[in-house]
């Protein structure tokens, strides 16, 4: 007895050989493809957790400023003055920024992203500007006016900073 013909296919086996290249290529590409996907998911989840340690970061040293001009507002209506070791303290508390101010793209709200950079450049400008009349124990009217001044610059600093807290819890990106 001899063995049953399959209709349309060829009798001989080079149609084998056809179809093991194909799934051989198919292969390849499934296995390149799946290798591309990995390497995507892991960038993303890797940018995902810089990110959310920025804002951890942020977050502390934001906390510490708020802090600090919270204590000045606390000698300035207790004394009536501004004393130059929280401006000092100020200055020393934005290591974070600088250290992470390139990486801030990861941020996806470019609101956030501006407001955190003007923040802090509005920060460096009030404490390079403030660092001659902070302390000043002179009680003349121009004296505790440039002190009320300073004082009033560092309680808007405050509020944006507790804004700019606030816009990492909401911000999900």
């Amino acid at each position: 007895m001899s063995s049953p013909v399959i209709p349309n296919l060829p009798q001989d086996s080079s149609w084998y050989a056809d179809v093991n290249f194909v799934a051989l290529v198919a292969g390849a590409f499934l296995a390149i493809l799946g290798g591309a996907v990995v390497e995507y998911v892991k960038i993303y989840f890797d940018k995902r957790q810089e990110l959310k340690c920025i804002k951890i970061s942020l977050n502390d040293e934001l906390e510490e400023i708020i802090d600090i001009i919270n204590k000045l507002n606390e000698m300035w209506e207790q004394k009536k003055i501004v004393h130059k070791t929280y401006i000092n303290d100020l200055e020393s508390n934005m290591t974070t920024y600088e250290h992470h101010r390139t990486r801030l793209f990861l941020f996806t709200d470019s609101k956030i992203r501006r407001s955190i950079s003007k923040f802090y450049k509005d920060l460096k400008k009030n404490i390079n500007d403030t660092k001659k009349e902070a302390g000043t124990l002179d009680d003349s009217a121009e004296s505790i006016a440039e002190q009320t001044q300073i004082n009033t610059k560092f309680a808007d600093l405050k509020t944006r900073a507790i804004g700019i807290n606030k816009s990492f819890g909401e911000d999900d990106s």
